[in-house]
């Protein structure tokens, strides 16, 4: 036998079975393929879809190749308009298949599955799928830049909470999100496994509101920030709220302390200090900015601001005397 017809079986059965080799998505030509039969496809298009498979092998190893292009290209040549409509449905429900049984394995691993319906469950999950690839494609069929992002943005309002919760133990929740911060710290606040269901529950409601201000041209960054806040505060009481605080922040301070003696080393204002004592005194205050600049970020209250004014005032006296080191330093420079 020779060699090609060698490599071309080899690599052919490689492709032709992934999901015996490691959990993939399937490849969009090999989907073809195992849905030949359903779309009436000829002996010819058969050979054709299998030598464009071991092609697109060939092509991977290659540096700067659009392999999606490639494989768009050659499903557009080789199968009938009709033919490739309904190849798009058979490879969503491939695509939905795989998701939802893969996401149902992550929930097991972390175990968030105990005591689900694990058929509800995947049904729920592949429905999703379904649904966010319609959506996905109405966008990228789209012209319109603000109708693709409203439609991009709604797919996050119609993802089930408990996929949301898995994206929370995951940390890929959006990271602007104040209620996914909150969850990342829940095993140093002690969150129970209802307070963090409530979370999930509140941000996807406040998802659903900033889309419909979205759809109605409207924009209210405030108002967001101030529902968060209450509803996290809500959820976790004045006592918890300030703990989340203070531990969201306590990394941040020690570098700002940090960064604080360097400079007053810079500037020689270091000496005859007890660096522990000093830097303990700093930390602290640091602490207490940090966490008034957070109160005020979650809630642009006058009394925020007055609270932040006032420990800013309240400062320990060798950063003033830092501050005013820096500003005669600059001062000089100009001249």
């Amino acid at each position: 036998m020779e060699k090609a017809t060698i490599k071309f079986i080899i690599i052919w059965s490689m492709v032709l079975f992934p999901a015996i080799l490691k959990a993939q998505v399937p490849s969009r030509l090999v989907t073809a393929l195992r849905y030949k039969d359903q779309l009436k496809l000829t002996t010819g298009q058969v050979s054709k879809l299998k030598a464009q498979t071991v092609k697109l092998n060939d092509l991977k190893a290659t540096v700067n190749t659009d392999t999606n292009k490639f494989i768009s290209d050659q499903l557009a040549a080789i199968l009938s308009k009709e033919q490739y409509q309904a190849y798009l449905q058979f490879f969503r429900q491939v695509k939905a298949d795989y998701w939802a049984k893969h996401n149902w394995q992550l929930l097991k691993e972390l175990g968030l599955a105990k005591n689900i319906d694990s058929s509800r469950t995947y049904s729920q999950n592949f429905i999703y799928e379904i649904n966010k690839a319609n959506a996905l494609e109405k966008a990228a069929n789209s012209n319109n830049p603000d109708y693709k992002s409203l439609i991009r943005d709604s797919v996050l309002t119609i993802r089930p909470l408990l996929l949301l919760k898995l994206d929370a133990y995951k940390n890929t929740l959006p990271k602007w999100s104040r209620f996914a911060n909150v969850i990342s710290f829940r095993n140093e606040l002690n969150l129970s496994d209802n307070q963090v269901d409530s979370l999930i529950s509140r941000f996807a409601k406040l998802e659903k509101i900033k889309l419909a201000y979205k759809f109605n041209h409207e924009k209210d960054n405030n108002s967001f920030k101030r529902i968060e806040f209450e509803s996290i505060l809500n959820e976790l009481g004045i006592e918890k709220f300030d703990m989340y605080l203070s531990v969201k922040t306590q990394s941040q301070a020690v570098n700002r302390a940090k960064a604080d003696w360097q400079n007053l080393q810079k500037y020689g204002l270091s000496q005859g200090l007890d660096s522990a004592k000093t830097n303990k005194e700093i930390q602290a205050y640091e602490v207490k900015w940090l966490i008034a600049n957070e109160r005020l970020a979650m809630n642009n209250s006058q009394k925020n601001a007055f609270d932040k004014k006032d420990i800013e005032d309240k400062r320990p006296q060798i950063l003033k005397s830092l501050e005013e080191a820096i500003a005669d330093t600059h001062k000089n420079e100009k001249f």
